[in-house]
């Protein structure tokens, strides 16, 4: 892995997924805020309105590398605590309701236990084609 390259990948990846998960809830006319980056929140964090009419938080992780996603990672980004912070990571966010959903959206491979998890893997995701259509168009 080189740092100089893959760190930067790794951020653009990140940041045109926001940037088009930003554009979609505002299109449908759901979104009500966005932060990307916060210290005390993941990398992309959302507030949109619910058919319902109520607000939802929606906390978004990114990773981008190359190879499969084993569980042992995928534990690690579920129970990672924020920057700065000994006592908060995902699972409490979940339970106490902080965040009414957490997404883990990676450009790799989920390993065989995905499939019991119900995560949604495909090597050519809804999500990369549509990175993939924004750097065209920029």
């Amino acid at each position: 892995m080189n740092v100089t390259i893959d760190a930067p990948a790794g951020y653009e990846y990140q940041y045109l997924a926001s940037v088009y998960l930003i554009l979609s809830f505002t299109q449908k006319g759901l979104l009500k805020n966005a932060v990307v980056d916060s210290l005390s929140k993941e990398d992309l964090h959302l507030t949109v309105m619910t058919s319902h009419g109520k607000n939802e938080t929606i906390e978004v992780q990114f990773k981008k590398k190359k190879g499969t996603l084993n569980i042992d990672q995928f534990a690690a980004y579920w129970t990672h605590f924020n920057a700065y912070s000994d006592q908060v990571n995902v699972l409490p966010k979940l339970a106490d309701r902080t965040a009414d959903r957490y997404y883990l959206i990676c450009n790799y491979k989920a390993k065989d236990y995905a499939d019991d998890l119900g995560i949604l893997a495909n090597s050519t995701t809804f999500l990369n084609m549509k990175i993939a259509n924004l750097k065209r168009q920029i």
